[in-house]
């Protein structure tokens, strides 16, 4: 029979791993994100080109 401190301490190991590991997904899946909004250039152009379309309805509105 195992000690039941060893156990213990290697059952809070794995959960404290597993924790980190989801963290890690978790930034990782964010980093991807951030690095696809922020960095692509079509997609920037993109919201460029909408937000120029918006502004231009909005000032036909205005006159």
């Amino acid at each position: 029979m195992a000690d039941p401190f060893t156990l213990t301490a290697v059952t809070a190991t794995l959960a404290a791993a597993t924790i980190t590991g989801r963290i890690q997904v978790a930034d990782l899946g964010y980093q991807m994100w951030k690095d696809f909004v922020y960095n692509d250039t079509k997609l920037q152009k993109l919201i460029a080109l909408a937000t120029d379309m918006n502004q231009t309805l909005v000032a036909g509105k205005a006159d």
